[in-house]
């Protein structure tokens, strides 16, 4: 994914956290929808001029509750970058762009300057060079393993005890080891350790705490006791910790969060672009329904206890 396309894909994943749809924005900020969308899928050949295109971008940023302008600094490296990128290839197929006559000077001489032969006249000589010198010094190399090689078998012809072979001398037997008998006493077994106690199921907490792992690029809004504490788009492998009578957490991709609430791990909260949204109070069950009621009766609830809302969770 190019850096254009990453930036219009974290724009349509806040709008989508927010329910917002393209006409519903265009209400808002006065851009027409068509210029958004463009801007949410990097496509640069549908968009205006670009100090219009920056204004767009900076506008729908903002609305979104980023930082405008730092949205419009990386846009405008990654347009940077792109062209970058197409100059190089442009350069590596070794075209020199042939520019019109000119005439310099008061004689009137024609100058023409660019051409295909002006970029392989002097790289060619210069690779046909190297590749001699490499040749040669491979030649070198071998030329001068085989003299010492040569050197060094006429040393060994004229050694006076040439071919002869000294006489082995004869070892004595290997003597054969008895080992000696080994009693064994017998020990008790090693007592196995039990396992770590789980969490005692019964257990009641004052106040919920709650843990999100950030997995993957997701848009988040947290709120404690009704009062909202956080809401953007945290960086992959972030830790976040909350601790109030309830806690909600409202996600646009679920797939990217994975929560503990006091000590138990409720795993990955969903799929990939799944928005979900959760409240977490300190007794409720997790992970399981609460137990039907007939519909004739209505449940009742002791002043002053926690509630948990299972249909909250997505």
């Amino acid at each position: 994914m190019s850096d254009i396309l990453s930036i219009g894909t974290e724009l349509k994943i806040a709008r989508e956290g927010r329910t917002l749809s393209l006409r519903q924005v265009e209400q808002k900020i006065h851009i027409r929808a068509k210029f958004l969308e463009a801007l949410e899928n990097g496509q640069l050949d549908l968009l205006p001029a670009s100090v219009q295109t920056r204004g767009f971008l900076r506008s729908y940023a903002k609305f979104l509750g980023y930082d405008g302008d730092l949205f419009v600094q990386r846009w405008d490296e990654a347009v940077m970058g792109q062209s970058r990128r197409r100059r190089a290839v442009r350069v590596d197929t070794g075209y020199t762009p042939a520019l019109p006559p000119q005439r310099t000077g008061a004689t009137g001489a024609i100058r023409v300057t660019g051409s295909y032969a002006a970029y392989g006249s002097t790289e060619k000589p210069r690779r046909s060079l190297l590749v001699l010198v490499g040749i040669g010094l491979i030649a070198a190399a071998l030329f001068g393993g085989i003299v010492v090689a040569a050197v060094l078998a006429l040393n060994n012809a004229n050694r006076p005890d040439a071919g002869i072979l000294g006489q082995v001398p004869t070892l004595p037997p290997t003597p054969t080891l008895t080992p000696d008998p080994i009693t064994l006493t017998p020990q008790p077994p090693t007592p196995t350790p039990a396992p770590d106690a789980p969490p005692i199921k019964g257990a009641t907490f004052e106040d919920v705490s709650l843990q999100l792992t950030i997995l993957a690029r997701t848009w988040l809004r947290v709120t404690v006791d009704g009062v909202v504490v956080y809401q953007g788009m945290p960086a992959p492998n972030t830790v976040l910790q909350y601790k109030g009578r309830t806690v909600t957490i409202r996600a646009a991709n679920a797939i990217g969060l994975r929560a503990v609430v006091n000590g138990q791990d409720l795993g990955i909260l969903g799929v990939r672009g799944q928005i979900v949204e959760e409240t977490f109070t300190p007794n409720a069950p997790l992970g399981e329904a609460p137990p039907a009621l007939p519909t004739s009766v209505a449940p009742a609830t002791p002043a002053g206890t926690p509630t948990f809302d299972p249909a909250a969770r997505g």
